[in-house]
């Protein structure tokens, strides 16, 4: 059973808009991460910004600047047509609809909260919930000026400006299959209580902005990590745990092959005890804060 207090920390995540704890404090969400022979960079991203966040912090520039790649979790297309054949997988493709899985009132109150967008329930009908939550997650950030182009999107287009290569740790195919999943035998829990949650999604957004910018990961580990943690192991297993244990081959091969790389991704894999960064502390690298001064 889903933790229902958390559902929105559970979003929040998925959705790549918080950064998250680490096993280091920072002046900045970069890290420097070395041993005896090489040194490359990890930074934590939010992949919507408000425009007004940028310039990024210095410590993002010059970790970029002293790389020859960037790492993403995805390299997404640029033309948004490319994407046209994952989304399949965000459809019913078994004759279900978003009606026949949700309860009347929670069909009503979700057509009502499209509807302030101009969005027509049957618009949407065949799109499993994490589709549609997500959007409409996006829509709201939108309307209060917070769903700018991220840091995750502001490097590939410098490196694609740049000439730099791009490299991807995930599929766009593995990471659209996380969402078609979410919510998935719980529909009307996770919309329902999506819904309960939607009028947090600005002042929860506006505090972890507020920590981000000055690497106060610790805070935001206790705003939404360790409940999620407790609540709903199962789900941080999936989306945090795994993910972050198939990542560490493919950063100690970067070591191994020297790359010099600057590697982007949504902080919450930086966070717990399964982050990214402890991971490879254990597997004996140095991991430091890294500031300009650094």
């Amino acid at each position: 059973m889903y933790g229902v207090k958390r559902w929105f920390g559970l979003w929040v995540l998925v959705t790549g808009l918080l950064v998250l704890a680490t096993p280091v404090q920072a002046s900045a969400p970069v890290w420097k991460v070395s041993n005896d022979q090489h040194t490359l960079f990890i930074g934590g991203t939010v992949h919507l910004l408000p425009a007004s966040e940028f310039p990024l912090n210095p410590a993002f520039e010059l970790a970029y600047e002293q790389t020859d790649a960037i790492v993403l979790e995805i390299d997404m297309p640029e033309d948004p047509a490319a994407l046209q054949p994952y989304m399949m997988q965000l459809l019913y493709q078994d004759g279900r609809t978003i009606q026949s899985v949700l309860q009347g009132e929670t069909t009503k109150r979700l057509g009502d909260a499209l509807g302030e967008y101009g969005i027509p329930l049957n618009m949407v009908e065949s799109f499993r919930p994490g589709f549609f939550m997500m959007q409409l997650t996006a829509l709201e950030l939108a309307k209060h000026e917070m769903a700018g182009d991220g840091v995750d999107a502001y490097f590939a287009q410098r490196a694609r400006a740049d000439n730099k290569p791009i490299h991807s740790l995930e599929t766009i195919e593995f990471q659209m299959g996380m969402f078609r999943d979410m919510g998935e035998g719980q529909e009307d829990l996770f919309v329902s209580v999506m819904l309960d949650q939607m009028e947090e999604l600005i002042p929860v957004m506006n505090q972890t902005l507020e920590y981000w910018r000055v690497g106060d990961m610790d805070a935001l580990s206790t705003l939404v990590v360790e409940p999620v943690l407790e609540e709903d192991p199962a789900t941080y297993d999936m989306m945090f745990k795994q993910r972050n244990h198939d990542w560490i081959p493919q950063i100690e091969a970067m070591f191994a092959q020297q790359k010099n790389v600057f590697i982007l991704v949504g902080a919450g894999h930086l966070a717990g005890p399964d982050s990214v960064l402890l991971l490879l502390e254990q597997a004996g690298y140095t991991v430091e804060a890294f500031t300009p001064s650094s």
